[in-house]
């Protein structure tokens, strides 16, 4: 926690940074403890949709996991607007979670 305080006391891209690795790593281990063999975990900038798009193909995904949030009255038959971007424009297959 020493560095996300040295981080809210200089730039906020910092602390932003700072606390997507923490959660990330928090995941990792999670998933670690559940029995998972092969953990890594990668935290980019960038708009969110067009980021995971670009990684998964870097990596060569054979699938990708995203959340979805309904909106409004028509929850559960909407997702949002990037898992939307990520299900039209994936090179893989996409399994959206809620």
């Amino acid at each position: 926690m020493g560095e996300l305080f040295r981080a809210s006391q200089g730039d906020i891209g910092e602390m932003v940074s700072v606390l997507g690795d923490r959660i990330a790593e928090d995941a990792a281990d999670v998933a670690r403890s559940i029995g998972v063999g092969s953990v890594e975990t990668r935290v980019e900038p960038g708009a969110y949709a067009e980021t995971i798009l670009k990684v998964a193909e870097e990596i060569g995904a054979d699938l990708i996991v995203v959340g979805s949030r309904g909106l409004g009255r028509l929850r559960g038959m909407l997702v949002g607007s990037a898992s939307q971007k990520i299900i039209q424009h994936a090179h893989c297959s996409v399994l959206v979670v809620r």
